[in-house]
Formats: C-alpha cells, sequence, structure tokens
C-alpha cells in the first residue's frame, strides 16, 4: 500500500472520528437539562471540549485530503503536459 492510501485512509478515519465526537458533544447537550449544580458544569465544559475536538478533526481531514487530492492532480496534469 502506497503511502498516499495510507495518508487518505487515515484522514478518514479522522473525520469519522470527528463525526462520531462531534455526536457525542450533541449528546451530552440533550443530557445537560438532566443535570445540576456542578455535574452540569462539568457536562458543559466536556461538550465544548468534544465539540472543538470533533470539528478540528473534521477540518483538518478535509483540509489535508484537499491539499493530497490537490497535489496528485498536479502531478498528473505535469505528467500529462511532458508527454505532449
Amino acid at each position: 500500500m502506497s503511502d498516499k492510501a495510507r495518508e487518505k485512509g487515515r484522514l478518514a478515519i479522522y473525520g469519522m472520528a470527528g463525526l462520531y465526537i462531534l455526536y457525542m458533544a450533541y449528546s451530552i447537550f440533550k443530557g445537560l437539562s438532566d443535570s445540576a449544580g456542578s455535574e452540569q458544569f462539568v457536562l458543559f465544559v466536556a461538550m465544548i471540549a468534544f465539540a472543538v475536538i470533533g470539528v478540528v478533526l473534521i477540518v483538518f481531514s478535509v483540509v489535508r485530503g484537499y491539499k493530497i487530492s490537490k497535489a496528485e492532480y498536479d502531478d498528473k496534469k505535469n505528467k500529462e503536459n511532458e508527454n505532449k
């Protein structure tokens, strides 16, 4: 397996993990009304942390995947131009 294929697979897993972590943040948000006091504060902090981490993972995987795809496209274009 090539390094680019491994990197793409890893980025897909990062993206899926980010979506799952965002889902967990949403689940915590739904349960906030059932808690009170310091438990509610801890859940709120956890929700914010999960949301931020999830978004960062998703954005990282999309941006990095775009850069890899663009580099592959540019390499392919350069090879086509060399063959002409």
